[in-house]
């Protein structure tokens, strides 16, 4: 499976505007930030878990310059005494904007890829090890909070293997054959959406595409975007549209702003494949009514067949138009395009 075609640059924007709204909000009533407050900084508990999560590894890194090979720190008394030091600082976390802005830009980054795509996310911490530590996982793991069945399952796999460590690579084939496996779909991310979009708007577009965060866009609101394409309801029409703006784009050179670019060439081979675990959760709540089996014949029928125009057919046999006119729906076709290059 490959990862999904996440909008890093655009997150990345979303995420510092979203850490200066909230931070600008609440250090404007206090200079420092406290422990308690951190735990209810924003609408997202995912977000906050973040950031708690970056705070402990800082706390570590500090508690590990306190070592020095000229004094036994494995005697009971200093063991004690050094856990009682922590345990009195992590009851007095006093941080203010400067060094806490950037902890929660990070954290923002983190909890959508969690939210929207987790196998980035799980991916990215993978990253992060060569041998993979389970341990560290673990210890990871207590910090999230939405699609926690997804890292329960990847955890059960790692302590099915043999030895102590397990190199970064087969790593991430055991991440590929947990996500193939699952059958529990991920969390439903309308309500992270609208959480989110009360303090500054978040769209697909911004976490899969390449929509600017700019002011006009990041205003708060609850209301579901429009499309911007409803000229035309007739689904032919606007196939052929939608293909000849990408062959366009594309014979310019030009970078495309969908879901439907894959990160090795201009085409998508096989849908069963290249769709994320969330863009199948998505599509099938948003174009088949959240018809698991469905989706599944759609997409193995779309997988079979030959040529554009029997798959045209059989999209408007299947989806009514107006569900392919919503953003989703335009996303969903804009990546059987590709298909059909």
């Amino acid at each position: 499976m490959a990862e999904s075609n996440i909008n890093h640059e655009g997150i990345e924007a979303y995420a510092s505007n979203f850490a200066s709204k909230v931070s600008e909000d609440f250090f404007r009533k206090s200079p420092k930030i406290n422990g308690k407050d951190i735990l209810e900084f924003t609408p997202i508990a995912q977000v906050n878990a973040f950031i708690l999560k970056m705070l402990l590894s800082e706390w570590k890194k500090e508690f590990s310059k306190l070592k020095s090979p000229y004094f036994d720190y494995e005697d009971a008394e200093v063991n004690q005494a050094l856990k009682t030091f922590m345990n009195v600082l992590s009851k007095n976390i006093a941080i203010s904007r400067a060094d806490f802005e950037p902890l929660v830009r990070q954290a923002v980054q983190d909890a959508i890829l969690i939210i929207y795509s987790p196998y980035d996310y799980y991916c990215k911490e993978i990253r992060k090890q060569d041998p993979i530590d389970l341990a560290a996982l673990e210890e990871a793991n207590k910090y999230i909070k939405v699609n926690k069945h997804l890292m329960a399952a990847y955890l059960n796999k790692l302590k099915e293997k043999p030895g102590k460590e397990l190199p970064s690579e087969d790593g991430f084939k055991l991440l590929n054959e947990v996500f193939e496996e699952i059958q529990e779909d991920p969390e439903d991310f309308e309500p992270f959406t609208k959480a989110f979009s009360e303090i500054s708007r978040l769209t697909l577009e911004v976490i899969y595409g390449q929509e600017k965060q700019d002011e006009s866009s990041a205003q708060p609101t609850t209301e579901k975007p429009t499309s911007t394409a409803t000229e035309s309801t007739a689904l032919n029409d606007r196939f052929a549209k939608k293909a000849t703006t990408l062959n366009e784009t594309l014979s310019k050179g030009e970078k495309q702003a969908s879901l439907a670019d894959v990160h090795e060439g201009h085409t998508v081979a096989n849908l069963k494949s290249y769709l994320s675990l969330n863009q199948k959760f998505m599509f099938t709540k948003q174009i088949f009514g959240g018809n698991r089996e469905a989706f599944d014949a759609a997409i193995t029928f779309l997988d079979e067949c030959q040529n554009r125009k029997d798959a045209v057919a059989y999209i408007k046999k299947t989806c009514k138009v107006e569900v392919l006119e919503t953003e989703e729906g335009l996303e969903f076709l804009s990546i059987v395009d590709k298909k059909y290059p």
